[in-house]
């Protein structure tokens, strides 16, 4: 039986970490534009990949539990992953498009 709950924390520490980096980005990226109504709108437009980001693993941590067998963890596990890690990269790429124009 998999020991699940250093999973669950992993998925919590990623929540955490992806939601404050996308953060930290959409705020440099906003920063370097004077103009408040630039600034605003890439903090409004990056509000949702960020929250879908953070919801992935969010989910992940819920969805694991102690009554699923080794192979539904293991798919549990790499969905999250692959859709947290997909929403990352593509939120990070729109991130650094915004800040190099």
């Amino acid at each position: 039986m998999t020991e699940v709950e250093p999973i669950r924390k992993r998925m919590l520490a990623l929540a955490v970490v992806t939601g404050a980096v996308l953060i930290a980005i959409t705020i440099l990226s906003a920063l370097k534009y004077n103009s408040l109504d630039k600034s605003a709108w890439i903090c409004y437009m990056m509000a949702v990949p960020i929250f879908m980001t953070v919801l992935a693993f969010v989910l992940g941590y819920i969805d694991i539990n102690e009554k699923l067998d080794d192979d539904e963890v293991a798919y549990m596990v790499r969905r999250t992953y692959i859709f947290g890690g997909l929403m990352f990269v593509i939120t990070l790429a729109a991130e650094l498009a915004v800040y190099l124009r």
